[in-house]
């Protein structure tokens, strides 16, 4: 849902291909560090399913999290536009509380 949005607003914007696809990435880095930070906390608030914590560990989980957003934020500033609001999206998915 994510790179969804983000692709159909890029569109919207009349980026060019090269911009479409760092969006894409951007947006793709960002939606699997949601999802884990979103395992994370299903983990620690006693849900019992297949999650990256439950594989991964915690620890582990957090530190793919670190780097996909790291990578989202490295695809962004690449760009020549005004990413500051995206990069502080990206770091919030880190640091949100259930």
């Amino acid at each position: 849902m994510i790179t969804a949005s983000v692709r159909c607003a890029a569109i919207l914007c009349g980026v060019s291909s090269d911009y479409l696809k760092k969006f894409t990435e951007y947006s793709e880095n960002l939606g699997l560090a949601f999802q884990i930070t979103d395992d994370i906390l299903d983990v620690t608030s006693d849900n019992r399913i297949n999650t990256f914590p439950n594989i991964w560990g915690i620890s582990r989980s957090k530190e793919i999290a670190r780097d996909k957003i790291d990578k989202a934020i490295a695809i962004i500033k690449s760009m020549d536009i005004d990413y500051e609001w995206l990069v502080n999206i990206a770091n919030f998915l880190l640091v949100r509380k259930a």
